[in-house]
């Protein structure tokens, strides 16, 4: 699973972070990106705005779709 973390304050700065997390600790990696989030968005002060997203790695995605990656 990969999760995305995107960061923006107003017409300043966009950042983004893009972790792969092993099976069975995404509950806890969405937590550490929110964490992280909050503390930024602390220090930068209205207008910090976050996400964070979990997508499939395109293995994840190839193998929900019944095929393998090529070699």
């Amino acid at each position: 699973m990969i999760v995305q973390v995107a960061g923006s304050s107003e017409g300043m700065i966009k950042a983004f972070a893009i972790s792969e997390v092993v099976d069975g600790k995404i509950t806890e990696a969405i937590s550490r990106a929110t964490k992280l989030s909050i503390f930024y968005g602390e220090a930068i002060g209205a207008g910090f705005k976050y996400s964070v997203e979990t997508v499939l790695s395109a293995m994840e995605a190839m193998r929900v779709i019944g095929m393998e990656m090529p070699e």
